[in-house]
């Protein structure tokens, strides 16, 4: 299946944030029950890494009041949101 990039923005857009959320809890209430087995450690301790990134998002008054706007090298003023991933960087034995 082929869909333009058009379609996919607009696709986007109507994606709520509060999904993003919800998936977390998800997956973190799934991941620690009844999951001791599975949680490596290092000396005692969880050893984590964290990757942040910056995302653009659609130019909305919505999305500008939340997140403010900045203005980019060619001083076209976009949205970005802040966002970062946690990764457990001790692998399972095999």
């Amino acid at each position: 299946m082929k869909f333009s990039k058009s379609a996919f923005v607009q696709a986007r857009k109507k994606i709520k944030p509060e999904v993003f959320d919800k998936l977390s809890q998800i997956l973190l209430s799934v991941f620690y029950t009844n999951n001791d087995a599975a949680i490596k450690l290092w000396k005692g301790f969880r050893l984590l890494a964290v990757d942040g990134s910056r995302i653009t998002l659609p130019i909305t008054d919505e999305l500008k009041t939340i997140y403010g706007k900045t203005k980019n090298q060619s001083d076209s003023v976009i949205v970005q949101a802040r966002c970062s991933v946690i990764y457990d960087i001790i692998l399972p034995k095999k």
